[in-house]
């Protein structure tokens, strides 16, 4: 039989959880489980700052790459193509990755893609004339299309370095650090650039890979399933194959295919976000750069308290418990944002984002924890890497639907109909857990998920 960890929100715990330890690590547990987690977990505290690490020496390279684009080419176009260039590859390769990341060892994935972003930044050093930008072009892409191996293997690896009760605080701990490190690191990254030069910014982020990787390095990945391995070498269609049972076992199980959707209708809102944000600080609020720092702190900060209070208050909550939370924090997400578009001052609407990233942290957490439970570990690289695909493509859309359409329809309208999308889709997500679409995995059908892996690996 295949079983799942006893956890805290998980399908079945409103039973008795029969596994004595993690009862005794939950009551082990502090009112966050932060500093327990940290001093307990080695592995984890590890994979954590090796995060905050990585994720700073990136803001260093996002901001000195767009302040040398602008210095060179003076175009707002060009920047946009930056852009685009540091987030299509993730709808490209990020099939691949969860592939990668399912077949092979989660520690040789990160360590490689850590080895290989070292190299590649040091790639925007050539870069140093207009007729040069082209490598900024090639070398953005290319970095994010090796980092959407690392972040598919960390958030698969998590499960495994971690106990039952600890999911729940090294989620909220590692979403809440992402969120802060947009706001210091944007920050951080501006000051480097300014006075150190971009030379400096892009060794800085190079070196930040390289200690990741010792950090990592360091790490004991002790329970990775693999994929099955039955057909591995000579056949092309591998890849394909792969994929394929990835896909069959998330449309087989209606929890994980409604988590991977929900993760879809927050794109819808969060695409739109990445323009509105500095359209209504400038042409609404008239509040000029401030207004787009103000805003943007907002959703940090939302965020952040989104993801503390999920691990206080719905860290111990059964599973039924939970995908109520997770349809009413979505429609509360799309009402929060659709009010937003009427706000008339900054600090209103500065109010209303982070209400909707309140209640969108608390949906983030406690959805990303329930599937790293329910997903087994030979699965979990291909889901993964399907949720972050498709939000990515998703907010790339919403982000050129909400720049062309404010021109016709204006900004409030836009926002508007990303709040209501986003509403819709948790009011889809309740409807259907009322007709009791969102069951339990069963042992039974992840040993027939299994199964069918096997037989069409053969």
């Amino acid at each position: 039989m295949i079983t799942c960890n006893a956890w805290a929100i998980i399908p079945g715990a409103d039973h008795e959880v029969e596994d004595a330890s993690v009862r005794r690590d939950e009551g082990q547990m502090s009112l966050f489980g932060y500093r327990d987690l940290l001093k307990q977990n080695r592995d984890f505290r590890f994979l954590l700052i090796g995060q905050i690490v990585s994720e700073l020496g990136d803001w260093f390279n996002n901001i000195a790459v767009l302040a040398l684009a602008m210095h060179l080419t003076g175009s707002g176009l060009v920047v946009t193509a930056i852009l685009l260039s540091r987030t299509v590859p993730i709808v490209i390769f990020g099939p691949l990755a969860g592939v990668i990341a399912d077949r092979f060892s989660r520690r040789t994935v990160l360590l490689g893609a850590d080895y290989s972003r070292a190299i590649l930044a040091l790639g925007f050093l050539l870069v140093n004339s207009r007729e040069r930008m082209w490598m900024a072009y090639l070398f953005s892409c290319l970095l994010t299309a090796i980092s959407i191996f690392f972040t598919t293997a960390k958030a698969s690896a998590i499960p495994e370095i971690s106990s039952s009760s600890q999911l729940m605080p090294a989620n909220a701990l590692t979403g809440s650090t992402t969120a802060i490190m947009q706001t210091l690191g944007g920050a951080l990254g501006g000051v480097a650039t300014q006075v150190l030069g971009y030379q400096t910014a892009f060794v800085i982020n190079a070196l930040s890979f390289v200690a990741s990787a010792f950090l990592i390095y360091q790490i004991q990945f002790r329970n990775q399933v693999f994929a099955s391995q039955a057909g591995m070498g000579a056949s092309g269609l591998l890849f394909i194959r792969d994929f394929q049972e990835g896909m069959t076992f998330v449309r087989r199980h209606p929890i994980v295919l409604g988590l991977l959707l929900i993760g879809v209708g927050w794109a819808t809102g969060g695409g739109a976000a990445q323009i509105l944000f500095s359209i209504f600080a400038i042409d609404v609020y008239h509040a000029g750069d401030q207004g787009i720092g103000i805003l943007y702190s907002a959703a940090g900060l939302g965020i952040v308290i989104g993801a503390t209070l999920a691990n206080w208050y719905f860290r111990n909550k059964s599973f039924a418990v939970t995908k109520w939370v997770i349809g009413i924090s979505m429609v509360l997400t799309g009402v929060f944002y659709s009010v937003f578009s009427f706000a008339q001052m900054i600090w209103t609407g500065f109010l209303w984002i982070a209400l909707s990233r309140v209640v969108m942290g608390i949906n983030h957490i406690i959805g990303t924890t329930l599937l790293m439970n329910v997903v087994p570990s030979q699965f979990r690289g291909r889901t993964f890497s399907a949720k972050e695909t498709v939000v990515i493509f998703t907010m790339v859309v919403s982000m050129l639907l909400a720049g062309v359409g404010q021109h016709y329809m204006g900004p409030r309208s836009i926002a508007l109909i990303a709040g209501l999308l986003t509403l819709l889709t948790g009011v889809i997500w309740l409807i259907a857990n009322l007709a009791g679409a969102y069951k339990e995995i069963k042992d039974e059908s992840l040993e027939e998920a299994l199964v069918s892996e096997t037989s069409v690996s053969q």
